[in-house]
């Protein structure tokens, strides 16, 4: 008797979970759909007042991306309530606490730590950001896949195998075969020294370019089959390289301007490929004693249609290990004048009322007026010492170009202090820049 009064039970208790659940559907459902009708925008009007509140509390574009993500109307609802003001940028970096196909994001809008999700494990690989929109170079061994992942949307789009650039040319193949051996490296990013993209990699006249650490420039098309590849003595000296209207400027060694002219070879199914090259001398207006500074690290920048060069100067810093973290010591920064001839290197006092960040993906200049706590005229640093192959550790900092001093970065954010001066993971620091939002 008392089995069947157990089985009678568990048979009512079992039906009454399924009647419970279908019940809950059908309530999500109901106030799913009461939403959509009541509270989401349609096409004749702009969305109600409450949905602008959730946006109101939404200040970081990773927390809009989930919400466009939703549906087509909150897409439309998160395009009638923008941002306001133009995001401030987000720095990719390294703690001591590691977590799986993850790495830490530090917002300097919120002041808080994203832990995003990356398609591939970071720790052992390298990955290079671009100069806007959030988008980060990246590849992965198994199965061999290059492509760009937007760190924002989650957004990934393939690009040529880098070992394309590797296997181009002997001696780089010869190169990459003994790190192979050496260290079982796999990776074709650990030959990428910096990485450019012209325009948005979702438009049409997206052009990926990148700098090797054997003198390659090479140029590709997302979605096309290969990369076109550069080797001569115009590109083993390049220091670094924009773009800077329609063509491709470098800066070599001694400051002189080198100009590639970029086309399509119609012979190699509209590939882009250098069509030319134009040279120009350069002189410096002041003189800089760098029998005392060193030799300095070179940065080109484009700035109000401006061609910059910024000059980053060091020391071997022996508090950590000897011969081993390298310390930003001062900045300098020049404005080409190519009325001159030969052109001349300008000297810049000031930077205004702007703040210039610097990174291993370039440089990019935002407003001081559109958020309180940039200073103005100072330069943010988060930069790499890195000996070719072996990355050793990051050097961050704002530095003053009205007095010359430097202070931590970490008093932005209190988390970079447990790892500013720490030894890193294999991937450097990237800073990472929010579409802008226009009002």
């Amino acid at each position: 008797m008392m089995k069947f009064l157990l089985k009678v039970f568990s048979y009512f208790l079992g039906a009454s979970f399924h009647i419970l659940l279908s019940l809950l559907c059908r309530v999500i459902f109901h106030l799913l759909l009461y939403i959509e009708k009541n509270l989401l925008p349609t096409k004749q009007g702009p969305p109600y007042e409450s949905l602008g509140l959730i946006l109101s509390h939404l200040p970081d574009c990773i927390d809009r991306c989930h919400f466009r993500a939703v549906c087509k109307s909150w897409l439309l609802a998160e395009k009638e309530h923008p941002l306001p003001y133009q995001q401030l940028p987000w720095l990719i970096t390294s703690t001591e606490n590691s977590r799986p196909f993850k790495v830490p994001c530090f917002s300097f809008t919120s002041k808080k730590i994203y832990w995003l999700n990356f398609p591939v494990e970071p720790y052992g690989e390298r990955h290079h950001g671009t100069s806007s929109d959030g988008w980060v170079l990246m590849e992965r061994a198994d199965p061999l896949a290059t492509f760009l992942f937007n760190v924002f949307s989650s957004l990934k789009i393939p690009v040529p195998n880098l070992f394309e650039i590797v296997g181009g040319d002997s001696t780089l193949q010869l190169a990459f075969e003994r790190l192979h051996n050496l260290i079982g490296w796999q990776s074709g990013t650990h030959f990428i020294h910096k990485m450019r993209v012209r325009s948005s990699p979702m438009s049409y006249d997206c052009l990926i370019a990148t700098l090797g650490f054997f003198g390659t420039l090479s140029l590709c098309k997302p979605m096309t089959k290969s990369w076109t590849i550069k080797k001569d003595s115009d590109t083993t000296s390049l220091e670094d390289f924009i773009f800077y209207g329609k063509m491709i400027f470098g800066i070599d060694q001694e400051e002189q301007i080198v100009a590639f002219e970029v086309g399509e070879n119609l012979e190699l199914e509209g590939l882009p490929h250098v069509t030319d090259v134009f040279k120009y001398s350069t002189v410096r207006n002041v003189h800089i004693d760098e029998h005392t500074l060193g030799r300095p690290s070179i940065y080109l920048a484009e700035h109000c249609g401006k061609l910059l060069m910024v000059l980053r100067y060091g020391e071997f810093d022996d508090r950590i290990k000897k011969g081993i973290y390298f310390r930003t010591t001062q900045f300098k920064v020049f404005e080409l004048d190519q009325t001159k001839s030969p052109f001349e290197w300008v000297h810049v006092n000031s930077l205004g009322k702007f703040a210039m960040f610097l990174g291993s993906q370039g440089i990019h200049f935002i407003p001081t007026s559109i958020m309180g706590c940039l200073e103005d005229d100072c330069i943010y640093f988060s930069v790499h010492f890195d000996r070719k192959y072996r990355l050793k550790y990051a050097d961050r900092g704002v530095y003053s170009m009205r007095d010359g001093s430097i202070k931590q970065l970490d008093n932005i954010g209190a988390y970079l202090s447990s790892a500013s001066r720490n030894r890193l993971p294999n991937y450097p620091d990237v800073w990472l820049f929010p579409p802008k939002y226009k009002s």
